[in-house]
């Protein structure tokens, strides 16, 4: 019954009080009919009064813990009542060995809960499984290929206490796109770009060139996801030389900053720089006002990217004017004037 599934997976949120945004979400996931609905508040109000009425959920009593937004009105947060007869039911599980330490480790039942669903499919399944991407497998435990997305963290579940691996799960990179030239030359590095408008460009100017054994890319922030398959592709073509270029602004500095940190945590190939464009950017870009005010980077972060003095002054001293240069100065009639072993 979907009113139960609704509860269960309301009871699996790892806090007490489940904000009104993550009870929305599980509605909508539930009940997808209500997609179209001119208001679903309406039906969402019904089914939590309901369920209130029932006593399996708590409601705030104040109304300033009500929301003003829409109506009818909907609670700040629930809470989902456990029954005593409902803890009283569950049987005892006969743990494996590798999950026995962690179960004795939980306290809330909703997290018990899924333990123990996890350990009785490892039970019936011993011996017969391989590691295969973590939706497949939250699809076959729980019924819902993305209820473990909220779940897992760097490759683990409960709080860092239970590495993928025991579930023979894994969780599975973001492709990184990249093109290679026409003469698919190996064992040169890969250009890392930002923006597919300057992907277009290197990608062309690549392909007579011959500078890269091939150009990917980033799309801005999912570099972070992106990266995983980075060692992937610079496997295959003969290469652990990776050169990012980006934005000169704030964000555009401390995306491959933060990617490097998890990058250095794994023992993998930093992201380099590509000097030779930053420099040219910051001789011949026009500075342009940021869209936004800009969260400050301080030089010692900028310190983190480049090396170069002079480079490390002149984009602290464009950062304080709160002006920014993008990449796309950098274009292919631009690029085609760099000599060979330049691009």
């Amino acid at each position: 019954m979907k009113q139960d599934e609704f509860l269960r997976r309301l009871s699996a949120e790892q806090r007490k009080r489940i904000p009104l945004s993550a009870v929305t979400a599980v509605f909508m996931e539930l009940f997808a009919e209500y997609g179209d609905h001119p208001n679903y508040r309406e039906p969402l109000a019904e089914l939590l009064d309901a369920l209130a009425g029932e006593g399996r959920i708590v409601l705030p009593k104040g109304k300033r813990l009500w929301d003003t937004v829409g109506f009818p009105r909907l609670p700040a947060w629930v809470e989902v009542v456990t029954r005593p007869e409902e803890r009283a039911a569950s049987k005892p599980v006969a743990w494996l060995p590798e999950l026995s330490r962690l179960a004795a480790q939980l306290k809330q039942q909703a997290q018990l809960d899924d333990l123990a669903r996890i350990n009785a499919y490892l039970i019936e399944h011993r011996g017969k499984l391989i590691s295969v991407p973590y939706r497949e497998r939250s699809l076959k435990i729980f019924g819902d290929e993305h209820y473990m997305d909220q779940k897992v963290h760097k490759g683990r579940m409960f709080a860092g206490r239970l590495p993928l691996d025991v579930l023979y799960a894994f969780e599975a990179a973001e492709p990184m796109p990249y093109e290679r030239p026409p003469s698919l030359l190996t064992g040169k590095p890969l250009l890392i770009v930002e923006n597919h408008h300057s992907f277009a460009g290197f990608v062309k100017v690549n392909a007579e060139r011959n500078a890269f054994s091939a150009v990917c890319f980033a799309s801005g922030n999912t570099l972070a996801s992106r990266e995983y398959s980075l060692d992937a592709v610079g496997e295959t073509l003969g290469t652990r030389e990776y050169f990012y270029l980006g934005d000169i602004d704030p964000r555009g500095i401390s995306i491959p900053i933060e990617v490097n940190a998890a990058r250095r945590e794994r023992g993998v190939p930093l992201l380099l720089p590509a000097v030779n464009f930053y420099t040219w950017l910051l001789r011949h870009g026009k500075p342009l006002p940021s869209k936004t005010q800009q969260p400050p980077v301080d030089r010692e972060k900028i310190k983190e990217w480049f090396s170069d003095e002079h480079v490390i002054q002149e984009i602290c001293a464009l950062f304080s004017k709160n002006v920014r240069i993008p990449q796309e100065y950098l274009g292919m009639e631009e690029l085609f004037h760099f000599a060979v072993s330049a691009v």
